[in-house]
């Protein structure tokens, strides 16, 4: 039986914590990749940034059932949209962030894993090995299984 470990890409490109955001976005635009997992100072892993924090999500307006556009954490009006970004490049990893991060082990099937990415509807995963970080996996390294 296949496991995470047998399909997982490594070494794995990472971003800290006190990162800004215009850090990241250089490592990930540089690597290609969609996201990376954020480490602390202890290189443990402590969340996870994907390129749809760069961008706005629709959430419930507080004491309200309207929906509106919310970006770094703050309201968006389309005046300040240029604005945001302008101001964002300063903006800590650790602010926006996906904290506690979604990861897999190492030693899980592949079956957990499609369980997690089904799940929290995720396409890359940090893997972990006695509480480090090993590997990534993504939903396209599932293709491997087919070769």
């Amino acid at each position: 039986m296949k496991k995470v470990s047998d399909i997982m890409v490594y070494p794995v490109i990472t971003a800290n914590e006190e990162d800004t955001l215009r850090d990241v976005a250089k490592i990930m635009l540089d690597n290609k990749v969609g996201g990376v997992p954020v480490v602390n100072q202890d290189n443990n892993l402590v969340g996870f940034l994907s390129e749809t924090d760069f961008s706005a999500k629709q959430n419930n307006i507080p004491f309200s059932r309207n929906l509106a556009p919310q970006l770094f954490g703050r309201w968006l009006n389309e005046d300040e949209v240029e604005k945001m970004y302008k101001e964002a490049r300063s903006v800590k990893v650790k602010e926006v962030m996906t904290k506690p991060p979604i990861y897999v082990d190492a030693d899980d099937t592949i079956s957990e894993l499609i369980e997690k990415i089904m799940k929290y509807d995720i396409h890359r995963l940090p893997v972990v090995k006695n509480d480090k970080l090993v590997g990534m996996v993504s939903r396209r390294d599932l293709m491997k299984l087919l070769l």
